[in-house]
């Protein structure tokens, strides 16, 4: 695992970019990357996205964006 995995979450703040003194988000030693499809509110299965590999932990910044795990999608894009 890399920090350069960890950009665009919103606990990123937690890697030495802060002024806090907090050098590492706490769920980075434990953290793997995995395959997830990122999911709007507005989007209605099936889901068809192209899954991408980011970490277990990731929490996205961008508002109404969530992120399934690939493997909770069967092969026609719908939740298991």
């Amino acid at each position: 695992m890399k920090k350069e995995k960890c950009q665009g979450c919103r606990n990123e703040f937690y890697n030495g970019q802060n002024s806090l003194g907090i050098k590492e988000c706490w769920s980075f030693l434990e953290a793997k990357i995995v395959w997830k499809v990122r999911i709007g509110n507005w989007e209605n299965p099936p889901y068809k996205q192209k899954a991408i590999r980011i970490p277990n932990c990731y929490h996205t910044e961008r508002q109404g964006d969530h992120f399934v795990c690939k493997n909770r999608l069967n092969s026609a894009g719908f939740l298991k």
